[in-house]
């Protein structure tokens, strides 16, 4: 009695980092230099750290870097699309003819970074020394500029209510509110 064997193809397993690559939780925390991913859409990569990446030609699409380490890294000729850069370390990037809309830089640090050419619609800067960028104009359309970080007066009502808000941890956990 003879038994055949099925060939059976050799499936390239994925790695941990391609799996949650592909459901968008990686943080940048491992890119250094050249980075394989074309866009980036909804992703989330809060205090990641990124060197010497070269997004050149890629979309970013609401994704939130806060608190992000992003240094010496190439954004040249990017589509960056609701992207939220507070308290970003942007040190020496380069954003050579991008096209920026409907972002944010809060607290970010802009020392070094390269603004050349670059298209901005509703995008705005809080509370940051634009004074260290190279080639933004500051008066240009589409930028619009806040410093300092603007006080609120809020009411006493509000306050308790706010306060009431931050001890749901569902609310304050899914960071849909954000107190000190």
């Amino acid at each position: 009695m003879v038994i055949l064997g099925r060939k059976r193809k050799k499936v390239k397993k994925k790695s941990k980092f391609q799996k949650q690559f592909e459901r968008g939780i990686i943080r940048l925390n491992r890119v250094y230099g050249r980075n394989p991913n074309k866009n980036y859409i909804d992703r989330y990569f809060c205090k990641s750290r990124c060197f010497k990446a070269n997004f050149v030609k890629r979309k970013f699409e609401n994704v939130n870097f806060r608190g992000a380490i992003l240094t010496n890294t190439t954004f040249k000729e990017s589509k960056i699309d609701g992207v939220d850069f507070l308290g970003t370390n942007l040190k020496n990037c380069t954003f050579k003819e991008a096209t920026i809309k409907n972002s944010i830089f809060a607290n970010a640090k802009l020392k070094g970074v390269n603004f050349s050419n670059v298209k901005f619609e509703n995008v705005v800067f809080v509370s940051t020394n634009l004074k260290e960028c190279k080639n933004l104009i500051e008066n240009q359309a589409g930028i619009r500029i806040i410093n300092p970080y603007p006080n609120f007066k809020i009411s006493n009502q509000l306050k308790k209510i706010l306060i009431n808000l931050k001890e749901k941890n569902n609310i304050y956990s899914t960071r849909v509110l954000h107190l000190p």
